[in-house]
């Protein structure tokens, strides 16, 4: 059975994109904020957008640690707002722990020069 159709579909696409940096209770903050648009050649069809606080709490050679907030302006999100949480620790032989909360907890280490071996577990949205 062959589906022919004489229409021709376009679709949409586009995003703006904003990322600041300044410092709040003497830690580095990172502020960062997405609006996409979608829809067709007739009119716009959906407007979402994403913003993000992140507050560095450590970060030297060995350990990194942020916390922080994502607001979600969608209507089909489940959950509006979701708390964030990232630490990587380097460890003396050679692990790297690796979480990002709410998405990902990894032990990881980098071996033959250019391959890691990886063991966690990874939430897909």
């Amino acid at each position: 059975m062959a589906f022919r159709t004489e229409e021709d579909f376009n679709y949409l696409f586009s995003s703006l994109n904003f990322t600041y940096f300044s410092s709040l209770f003497k830690k580095r903050m990172i502020y960062s904020s997405s609006f996409l648009v979608d829809g067709s050649e007739k009119h716009f069809e959906r407007i979402k957008g994403i913003f993000t606080g992140t507050m560095v709490l450590k970060a030297n050679q060995r350990t990194k640690m942020t916390a922080g907030v994502l607001v979600n302006i969608d209507q089909s999100a489940q959950s509006p707002i979701i708390p964030t949480f990232s630490y990587e620790h380097k460890f003396n032989n050679g692990l790297i722990a690796d979480i990002v909360l709410p998405r990902s907890i990894y032990l990881r280490k980098y071996m033959f020069g250019n391959g890691r071996a990886s063991l966690g577990t990874e939430l897909d949205m």
